[in-house]
């Protein structure tokens, strides 16, 4: 995935909080009148759909807005990352009103087509702030700090083994931050749980994922963070066999709600959706814009599926820990809890 500066949470109580409902309160902007020419709006992704991860929260939030605005959009999947500057200024010259595209890696392609490019505005997904800053560019980061701390919380209060988990896409600084701010959520509820934190090597490969599972569920851990990305389902398939539970990073299904208590996930979708209301309201501007805790931008979301088909014991184990977590995440909010941002491996 890509860099991210990442630190505070919203926990909402119910799964029930959909993407309509964290677009924030207040009406949103008018749709553009009947007679304007629709907005044409793309998503740029280096990754495919369908994985239940962040490229289909993205369609998810796209639609909504089409849906919602009028608007007309398309997707692309660039993998290949010698056509990224090729497709940006593709889309540039189409005509395109709105570029969102997604991780760090076109950071360098934007930079070099982004000033000949400036009657397109960009949304840099999951970014660092551009310096200096380009003036038809807006980029958009996550504090996932916190989701990661809630979800120690959670995992040292449920645990029945006294040992939990980490999975992490790929060794970068910002995943060990999230790996730290997990410790740190689990020591603070039980220091005696132990806790173990391994890599996929990937963001992608469900494979990988499932052999990381399998790896962690065979020492006996029974609760982990999944931070994978698509390759997180293959963490869940682990879990389903070994009779463990996750905090998943995608989207839940029917197949997989018996043993993923809750979401820890970027509303890629409500940032989408939240930035197209802007541009049509005319209060759209370029800069760096952080989602997190005040605008639903990171969520620790229950799985309402969970209650139903999840077993009696973990069922339990987890709804008793749900008032601690919103104590925290209260805590949190008041800045009485400070989430350690510490990049060291681990």
């Amino acid at each position: 995935m890509a860099s991210r500066n990442r630190r505070s949470v919203l926990l909402v109580a119910l799964a029930s909080a959909a993407l309509l409902t964290l677009t924030g309160c207040g009406q949103s902007p008018a749709a553009p009148d009947s007679g304007d020419e629709p907005l044409k709006v793309a998503l740029v992704t280096p990754e495919k759909a369908g994985d239940g991860g962040p490229t289909d929260q993205m369609l998810a939030g796209l639609a909504q807005a089409e849906e919602e605005y009028g608007i007309e959009t398309r997707h692309i999947e660039a993998t290949d990352p010698s056509t990224f500057e090729s497709t940006i200024s593709n889309l540039c010259q189409a005509g395109t009103d709105v570029a969102f595209i997604a991780f760090t890696q076109f950071t360098d392609a934007i930079k070099a087509v982004a000033p000949n490019c400036t009657k397109t505005k960009i949304v840099h997904l999951y970014a660092d702030p551009y310096e200096p800053e380009l003036e038809n560019v807006r980029s958009v980061s996550y504090d996932t700090n916190g989701p990661a701390y809630l979800a120690g919380v959670l995992a040292a209060a449920s645990t029945k083994t006294g040992k939990v988990g980490f999975v992490g896409g790929e060794a970068l600084p910002q995943v060990n931050a999230d790996y730290h701010a997990f410790a740190a959520g689990v020591e603070a509820t039980d220091p005696d749980v132990e806790i173990t934190g391994l890599v996929v090597g990937s963001w992608t490969d469900q494979v990988k994922g499932q052999q990381v599972g399998q790896s962690l569920f065979g020492r006996g851990i029974d609760y982990v963070l999944a931070y994978g990305g698509g390759a997180s389902l293959g963490v869940v398939k682990a879990a389903q066999d070994a009779g463990s539970i996750v905090v998943y990073d995608g989207q839940v299904t029917e197949q997989i709600s018996d043993v993923v208590s809750s979401t820890a996930t970027q509303q890629f979708g409500t940032s989408i959706f939240n930035e197209v209301g802007e541009i049509v309201a005319g209060t759209w501007k370029p800069g760096h814009v952080v989602a997190g805790l005040a605008d639903g931008g990171v969520v620790l979301a229950p799985n309402d599926l969970f209650i139903t088909s999840g077993s009696e014991e973990a069922v339990a184990a987890f709804e008793n820990a749900l008032p601690e977590i919103e104590d925290v995440k209260q805590q949190i909010i008041d800045g009485e809890v400070e989430i350690p941002f510490n990049t060291d491996g681990f």
